[in-house]
C-alpha cells in the first residue's frame, strides 16, 4: 500500500512539474514603451548592411538565393524539434521587419523580447551602440539587395516539449540599455566588434553558455571548443583564437589575421572551413580586433580538428 501511494505521489509531482514548466514556457514579458526612432535621412545604410551581414547573415542569409530569407538552423538537436531563421527582407507577408516599429526592433535586439512579449534566447546584442542599431534598422528597411522583398518562407519553426523546455532554461531577457556610445579607441573597438559581430559565440567553449552582457566572462572566452555544424551536417569545433603560439593564433601576423577574417585564408593559403565566412569589415576594424585579442591572456587549449591540421602544415 505504501509503495502504491509513493507511485501516485510521484506521478502527481511529475504532472505538476510538467504543467508548471509548460506554463513557464508560455510566459510573456513587458514590451517596449521607448520612443526609439531612426532618422532615415542621416543613417548610414552601407554601414548598416555590413553590420547586418556580419551579425545576422550567418543565420539569416540564404546563399542559394542571395537574400536574407532565412535557413534551417541545424545546430538544434533534432530531438527538440525544428528551427528556421526568419525572413528579414521587406516582404510584408513573410517577414516580421515591416510589422515592427523602430523601437520594437531595437528592443528585440537588446533584450530578446519580441513585439508579442515572447522571449527568444538568440539574436541578443545588448551592448550594441545606438548609432549602429539605427544603421542596422535603416538597412533592413531599405529594400536594397539582400533585403529586397522576397515573398517566401524556408520553413516554420516547431519546438516540441523538449525544445520548449530547452528554450525556457536557455536564458532570460536582458536589460534594455539606452544611449550606448560608440567605442572610443582601437582596443575598445576591437572588443566591441568581438562582442557585436559574434566572434566570441563560435570561438568560446559552448554556444549555450554565452554571457551576452559580459562576453569576457563566457566560459573559455575565445579559446575555442564550441560544437558547430557545417552546411553538410558535419561537426566542427570553433578554434582557439587567443594568442597562444601553440594552440591559438599567436603566430599570426596582422596580415595573416586580415587574410583569415576578410578572405577566409589561412597562413599557408588554405581555405578556412565553414561555418566561418568572410566578414564585411574594413581593414582598420579587422586590425582593431587583432589589437584587442593581443591584450588578452593567451590560453593553451587544443581544439579537436584544428591543431592536428596545423601540425600537418608545420605551423
Amino acid at each position: 500500500m505504501k509503495l502504491y501511494s509513493t507511485k501516485i505521489f510521484r506521478n502527481i509531482l511529475l504532472a505538476g512539474m510538467s504543467i508548471y514548466l509548460i506554463a513557464s514556457c508560455r510566459s510573456t514579458y513587458p514590451t517596449t514603451t521607448d520612443n526609439f526612432t531612426v532618422n532615415y535621412k542621416t543613417a548610414d545604410i552601407k554601414h548598416g548592411k555590413a553590420l547586418v551581414m556580419n551579425s545576422c547573415g550567418g543565420c539569416h542569409y540564404n546563399h542559394k538565393v542571395g537574400r536574407l530569407i532565412g535557413q534551417p538552423m541545424n545546430d538544434l538537436p533534432k530531438i527538440a524539434g525544428h528551427v528556421y531563421s526568419a525572413n528579414l527582407t521587406n516582404s510584408r507577408e513573410y517577414s516580421p521587419v515591416p510589422k515592427y516599429s523602430d523601437a520594437e526592433l531595437a528592443y528585440l535586439l537588446h533584450t530578446g523580447i519580441k513585439r508579442d512579449g515572447h522571449f527568444v534566447p538568440y539574436m541578443l546584442r545588448p551592448n550594441i551602440s545606438d548609432a549602429d542599431l539605427k544603421d542596422i534598422i535603416a538597412y533592413l528597411r531599405s529594400g536594397e539587395g539582400a533585403v529586397a522583398a522576397t515573398d517566401t518562407s524556408v520553413g516554420h519553426t516547431h519546438l516540441n516539449f523538449i525544445g520548449k523546455l530547452g528554450m525556457h532554461f536557455a536564458g532570460k531577457p536582458l536589460p534594455y540599455r539606452t544611449n550606448v556610445p560608440q567605442p572610443a579607441n582601437q582596443i575598445e573597438e576591437g572588443r566591441y566588434l568581438v562582442d557585436n559581430i559574434g566572434c566570441f559565440h563560435c570561438h568560446s567553449k559552448k554556444l549555450t553558455a554565452l554571457n551576452y552582457m559580459h562576453p569576457e566572462e563566457t566560459r573559455g572566452y575565445l579559446a575555442g571548443g564550441a560544437k558547430l555544424k557545417k552546411p553538410n551536417g558535419d561537426v566542427i569545433h570553433g578554434p582557439n583564437i587567443t594568442m597562444d603560439r601553440e594552440t591559438g593564433i599567436g603566430k599570426y601576423t596582422k596580415e595573416d589575421f586580415r587574410q583569415a577574417v576578410l578572405h577566409m585564408k589561412g597562413p599557408h593559403g588554405d581555405k578556412l572551413q565553414p561555418p566561418m565566412e568572410a566578414f564585411h569589415l574594413r581593414e582598420k576594424e579587422c586590425d582593431a580586433i587583432y589589437a584587442y585579442i593581443k591584450t588578452l591572456p593567451p590560453k593553451y587549449h587544443h581544439v579537436k580538428g584544428h591543431n592536428e591540421m596545423e601540425e600537418e602544415h608545420g605551423h
